[in-house]
């Protein structure tokens, strides 16, 4: 039950701290509005349609059930493998992260229709595709995973 009710509390800090941070910056900045942070770091908000990095953020919103739908889906899986499988602590950890971002984005998808993005990393001419908290725990998540793979296959080679 301790394991369980821990689980919960990182699900639910991960999805905490990503919808704070998106309502917290939609109540100070204005759609396509840029803040200036650092100079390689601003704060831009935009409401993506699609998937990670903008990617079918077409206008006309067909494509926000299907999307809704895979993020259940996603999470639904992430959530079977967690409970099926032992994992190290690293491991279950990237789980939960990629569960809670999940979760925070399926949210916003539910709630406006689109994720809302705002963390925007530029050099020069070059920006890379904004996004938010949530897509950054998503991709921690997914790294601690690759990173505990790879080691392990490192250790199994030996």
């Amino acid at each position: 039950m301790r394991l369980a009710a821990f689980r919960l509390l990182i699900i639910a800090a991960v999805i905490f701290i990503d919808q704070w941070s998106k309502s917290t910056i939609i109540s100070f900045i204005e759609e396509y509005e840029r803040s200036r942070l650092l100079g390689f770091l601003d704060f831009t908000l935009i409401f993506n349609k699609g998937i990670a990095f903008s990617l079918f953020d077409y206008q006309s919103g067909m494509q926000t059930l299907p999307l809704i739908i895979l993020s259940v889906f996603a999470i639904l899986f992430f959530t079977f493998l967690l409970l099926r499988n032992p994992w190290s602590k690293v491991e279950e950890a990237g789980i939960l992260f990629i569960i809670g971002g999940a979760i925070g984005n399926l949210i916003d998808r539910i709630i406006q229709g689109a994720v809302t993005d705002f963390i925007l990393f530029y050099y020069n001419d070059f920006y890379f595709p904004a996004f938010n908290l949530a897509d950054s725990f998503i991709t921690i998540g997914i790294l601690m995973l690759l990173i505990t793979e790879f080691l392990n296959q490192e250790k199994k080679a030996v």
